[in-house]
C-alpha cells in the first residue's frame, strides 16, 4: 500500500506570511525548518531533494506536507497545543500543605526545612515529593526555611547587649 501523497499548493498571502516569517529574527528553528519545507514543497520538490537541501531526515517533509494537508498552514508550521501532565495537588491540598508551612515548627526545631515539611505533608495530605512541596511554597511566596521571612511576635523576650552579662567594659 503506498502512503497516500499530500500536494502543497500555497496562495499569494499564504506565501508572503511564511517569508515574512523567515525574515524574523525571533522566529523558533522549528518553525523555521517547517516554513522552509513547506516553501520547497510548494515549488514542486520531492521530498528527498527537500531533505538533501535542507539536511533533515527523509520524513521530516511527507510528516510536514501531511500536516499542510490534513490541518491547513498553521497546523504545519506550528505544534498543537499540549495538556500538560495533571497537578499533583489539587487546590484544597495545595492549601493544606501551606497551612502546614505556617504552623510552628516541630520540637526541636527553628523553621520548617523542605524535608520537614515534605515529610509532614506524605503522614497528613499525599503521597507528593519535594520539588511539589517547593513549587507549592514559591507559588504562595512561603519560604519558611529562611529566618527573613519568619514573623516574629513581638511579646518574644529579646537580649540586649547590657542585659547577657556581657556588658561589663571588658
Amino acid at each position: 500500500m503506498a502512503a497516500k501523497k499530500y500536494c502543497v499548493a500555497l496562495s499569494r498571502q499564504e506565501r508572503d506570511r511564511i517569508k515574512e516569517l523567515l525574515r524574523k529574527r525571533t522566529t523558533p528553528a522549528r518553525t523555521v525548518t517547517r516554513a522552509r519545507v513547506i516553501l520547497l514543497a510548494d515549488e514542486g520538490k520531492t521530498d528527498w531533494e527537500i531533505s538533501e537541501k535542507l539536511a533533515c531526515a527523509l520524513t521530516t517533509p511527507r510528516d510536514i506536507r501531511q500536516r499542510c494537508g490534513e490541518g491547513g498552514l498553521d497546523r504545519a508550521l506550528y505544534d498543537a497545543p499540549r495538556s500538560g501532565q495533571p497537578l499533583k495537588l489539587n487546590g484544597h491540598e495545595a492549601a493544606q500543605v501551606v497551612a502546614i508551612a505556617c504552623t510552628t515548627p516541630p520540637e526541636g526545631r527553628k523553621r520548617w526545612t523542605l524535608d520537614l515539611l515534605t515529610d509532614k505533608v506524605r503522614g497528613e495530605v499525599k503521597e507528593v515529593g519535594r520539588s511539589t512541596i517547593h513549587r507549592v511554597l514559591l507559588r504562595n511566596e512561603l519560604k519558611p526555611w529562611r529566618e527573613k521571612n519568619v514573623v516574629h511576635s513581638r511579646d518574644y523576650p529579646r537580649v540586649r547587649a547590657e542585659d547577657d552579662g556581657r556588658a561589663g567594659g571588658l
